[in-house]
């Protein structure tokens, strides 16, 4: 739901123009979609390369879900980021929705990579395509339109407000993130400090890359 919410609060920013100007210019999201799909990835696959050539000591579960992270499509949460950097909306929400449109091809693909390196990951892979499609309509594409009408019929009052409505949508997302934590702290307390290391590498070489792909590309600084 807090989900949902956030995603509102993301479409009253946008405007079926937004997604026009972005489509007439059809490399970007094309480049876009190409490094947002197989930059983490392989990031990912680099890491779990390197751990394993230099028999650095890591626990089975968290290699595990390194490679689990990096192969899954990027959700609804991304979009939050991308408003709370305002960034461009438009387009994270269009890489978001062809992401986890093409994660029946991409999945399984990944794994398959991984599952060279690690052994406890072959076999096939399959994905509940209907669940998917339902899970990206109900926290990207419909919440996302509701926000885009709601600013369309009723512009006099969102307008002014929409400052006032991101706000109270991030004290719900901020709210949420600290019940999750206090509820599930034993079993984070216990992986945090064995994770964090390889979590905050990851993802700082995903947005150096990101950031390299896109100032090479000659996007805009934001």
């Amino acid at each position: 739901m807090v989900i949902f919410i956030f995603a509102v609060a993301i479409g009253i920013e946008l405007t079926p123009q937004h997604f026009r100007s972005l489509l007439a210019r059809p490399m970007v999201p094309i480049l876009g979609t190409i490094v947002h799909t197989f930059t983490f990835p392989a990031l990912a696959l680099c890491l779990v390369s390197g751990v394993i050539y230099l028999e650095i000591a890591l626990e089975e579960h968290l290699l595990l879900g390194i490679v689990l992270v990096a192969a899954c499509p990027s959700g609804g949460f991304s979009n939050m980021l991308v408003l709370l950097a305002k960034a461009d909306i438009a387009l994270s929400v269009l890489l978001t929705a062809v992401s986890s449109v093409l994660s029946f091809i991409t999945v399984p693909f990944f794994f398959w990579g991984f599952a060279q390196l690690i052994p406890e990951l072959s076999g096939e892979v399959e994905l509940p395509i209907v669940e998917t499609l339902l899970s990206l309509m109900l926290m990207v594409v419909v919440p996302v339109a509701v926000g885009m009408m709601w600013r369309a019929w009723f512009d006099d009052f969102v307008l002014p407000r929409i400052k006032l409505i991101q706000n109270v949508a991030q004290v719900f997302l901020y709210a949420v993130l600290v019940l999750l934590l206090v509820q599930d702290w034993e079993n984070l307390s216990r992986s945090v400090g064995p994770a964090l290391p390889w979590a905050l590498g990851l993802c700082i070489s995903a947005l150096a890359a990101g950031y390299g792909f896109s100032r090479l590309l000659g996007l805009s600084l934001a």
